[in-house]
């Protein structure tokens, strides 16, 4: 029953479908006789147990919740090819998706790992926020992506936890949107290098603790803002104070949008590795702690 409007009415309920495999065909999620009450259009569909995915998704505004179980592709089909609206979700200890040579998210669709663990690396394919609107955000969770991580038409990739490797390139081409986001708030990141053939910006934000390692070098393209309080370290390799500071000055590396301080004013840097000053605030309250804790120390 639905819930009862101030008016008297029953509101709208959305009916739920769960996969449960059980056509005599196949174990795709394109087929609706795999799920209990129809295919997950329109509704949310819940997978819990081994499923394979065909080259039908792509055309289909699905909405997924994957809690546990393997998704891998059938026999013939390559990328994981999520259509127009589809919104898939990895919320689960249990939850895997295997044997898949990336992911391609068309036109205002949505891939979010939440927990659970995605293997896009069969066969050394790229991953590809393609169309526009199209976002992947990945909040816990481990993502092993193949070749490289491409972002094109406005799309947006941000990380806020988990752990994400096998990239080899931040990447765009010549015909991607200067608005494609990359967004780095926390989690474990690893990659080449960037190589964004329209300049973009990677914002470095949030109030988690994470890293960006970059394993070959910064690359070309790129501008890198930090947001005030974030906690985010970026390790170049090769590089040292010299490097970041030529970035500030040459106006690709920025903290608000902005180059107007002086380096030392906004960045630390400890080998290879850059992040923010602490901010005063966090500093003005060590001799407090130090003073409790000498206070305690006598009393016990």
């Amino acid at each position: 029953m639905g819930l009862i409007l101030a008016s008297g009415m029953l509101a709208p309920t959305w009916a739920a479908t769960v996969f449960d495999g059980s056509s005599a065909t196949d174990d795709f999620i394109s087929n609706s006789g795999n799920w209990d009450n129809g295919l997950p259009t329109g509704q949310q569909g819940t997978i819990a147990i081994d499923a394979t995915y065909d080259a039908n998704l792509q055309h289909a505004g699905y909405d997924i919740l994957h809690t546990a179980g393997s998704l891998s592709r059938g026999n013939g089909f390559t990328s994981f090819d999520l259509g127009t609206g589809t919104t898939y979700v990895m919320n689960g200890a249990g939850a895997e998706i295997t044997q898949t040579r990336g992911i391609v998210l068309g036109e205002s669709s949505s891939f979010t790992l939440t927990n659970g663990t995605a293997d896009l690396s069969d066969n050394n394919r790229d991953t590809q926020i393609f169309g526009a609107n199209a976002s992947m955000t990945i909040s816990g969770g481990a993502l092993t992506i193949g070749r490289d991580l491409i972002n094109r038409n406005g799309g947006t990739f941000t990380v806020s936890g988990g752990i994400i490797t096998g990239i080899d390139q931040f990447l765009t081409q010549s015909f991607a949107s200067s608005s494609n986001g990359w967004n780095f708030n926390g989690g474990s990141t690893t990659a080449d290098n960037f190589q964004l053939d329209t300049a973009g910006t990677a914002y470095f934000g949030g109030s988690t603790a994470g890293t960006l390692n970059l394993l070959v070098g910064l690359g070309n393209g790129v501008t890198l803002d930090w947001s005030s309080g974030s906690l985010m370290e970026l390790t170049v390799n090769g590089a040292d104070q010299a490097f970041y500071e030529g970035l500030y000055s040459g106006g690709t590396l920025l903290f608000e949008g902005s180059n107007g301080g002086s380096f030392g004013d906004s960045f630390t840097v400890s080998g290879s590795t850059l992040s923010l000053v602490p901010e005063p605030s966090v500093l003005s309250l060590l001799p407090v702690v130090l003073i409790l804790s000498c206070t305690r120390r006598r009393r016990t």
